[in-house]
């Protein structure tokens, strides 16, 4: 019995000599190829784009500036404001307002809008019917699962 349990504890120092040695060995190869890949992929894949990036900025400015400069303060205080749609009252619906506010310039997002076909409509108005055709944001809570019985893990 007790050669039996002697086996025993040897087997297990072995083992755990075994596990340590391969742990080392991990570390050694592994850390420094990980520090390699952390470190520097960023700046490999930044200075390839580096020229790219600089003409794609520039030009991206100036849009921007132009489309500001464009704006009124209320279209730019309209670019702040998010709506729900309201579903929670009585079902999927849309506030008959929206279509207004959005041709005025005083809406830049909606939440929860209920229907595909609604969605569509609404950005097609956005940008092709508005004086700018600044495109809507659109956001959906689903940290809950919409429309699903699974929660998603957020956080």
């Amino acid at each position: 019995m007790k050669n039996h349990l002697k086996n025993k504890v040897a087997n297990s120092v072995d083992m755990i000599s075994l596990y340590e040695k391969t742990m080392k060995i991990i570390f050694y190869l592994f850390v420094p190829i990980l520090f390699l890949i952390i470190f520097y992929s960023p700046k490999i894949a930044t200075s390839n784009q580096t020229q790219v990036s600089k003409n794609n900025n520039s030009e991206m400015d100036t849009f921007i500036d132009d489309l500001i400069q464009k704006m009124t303060l209320d279209e730019k205080i309209g670019q702040t404001v998010l709506f729900s749609s309201g579903s929670d009252i009585t079902g999927p619906t849309i506030d008959k307002n929206f279509v207004e506010y959005l041709k005025e310039g005083m809406l830049g997002a909606v939440f929860s809008v209920p229907t595909v076909k609604t969605t569509i409509e609404l950005q097609k108005i956005a940008v092709e019917e508005t004086r700018l055709g600044i495109p809507l944001l659109f956001g959906y809570d689903v940290i809950h699962g919409h429309k699903t019985i699974f929660p998603i893990s957020l956080g």
